[in-house]
């Protein structure tokens, strides 16, 4: 079987392809971008995994990498998700710029030893 099966490889990768913004990048592990330093969200998505949201998004900084968003990123990233679906200005202002953005991990107050990550919205305006 020598054929070449690039087209039929292709298609493959398609269907195994979790979202179009995954294509053609890795998985990053959010815990790497866990700084506090400032970043960019260029896009993200709100999907379903399990029965539940998950965000799936993409940082300027990391341009080969796509990363998943815990419950606290994915629950502030859908309020965003939901406020730009009613503003359009704010949608075009997202498409030009991105969103800063910057992730830390936060302990939980009932529990010190459970620990989970927080994003910020334009860290550097507060």
């Amino acid at each position: 079987m020598s054929k070449n099966l690039s087209a039929l490889k292709a298609v493959a990768e398609k269907v195994q392809s979790i979202h179009p913004m995954t294509e053609g990048k890795e998985k990053g592990e959010l815990l790497t971008i866990c700084t506090n330093e400032e970043l960019t969200i260029n896009e993200f998505d709100i999907i379903e995994f399990d029965g539940k949201p998950v965000v799936i998004f993409t940082v300027v900084e990391h341009p080969d990498h796509y990363f998943y968003g815990g419950k606290v990123v994915t629950d502030t990233l859908s309020q965003v998700n939901d406020l730009l679906n009613e503003d359009v200005e704010a949608v075009n202002e997202f498409s030009k710029t991105g969103l800063p953005v910057s992730f830390e991990r936060q302990e939980s107050k009932n529990d010190k030893t459970r620990k989970y990550t927080v994003i910020n919205l334009f860290p550097t305006s507060k």
